[in-house]
């Protein structure tokens, strides 16, 4: 067993499983909670990391729910493949890989 694999493969369908089932929620979240710190900043809160409000302004949440489903996708994808390949353990995944 590779504990790293399944964690990581955890990691991923916490992500995608969100955008996948819900994607249109998931995506309108993103973009309330991005709106959100944008306020709190211009509010005067400190940034959190350097250039954190020229971050958001420059790099917005994707503007399809297309594309997010796909994100979503990938996520599932990889982290079912991780999973996977935890099981399976690290010697039976390179043997397959040679």
């Amino acid at each position: 067993m590779d504990y790293m694999s399944l964690f990581f493969g955890t990691i991923g369908l916490a992500t995608g499983l969100p955008r996948v089932l819900a994607p249109r929620r998931s995506l309108l979240l993103a973009r309330q909670d991005q709106a959100k710190r944008i306020a709190e900043i211009e509010a005067g809160a400190p940034e959190q990391f350097h250039e954190e409000y020229r971050a958001l302004k420059a790099y917005p949440v994707t503007s399809s729910d297309r594309k997010w489903l796909a994100v979503g996708w990938f996520f599932v994808v990889a982290g079912v493949v991780m999973i996977v390949a935890g099981f399976m353990g690290r010697d039976a995944v390179h043997a397959l890989l040679r």
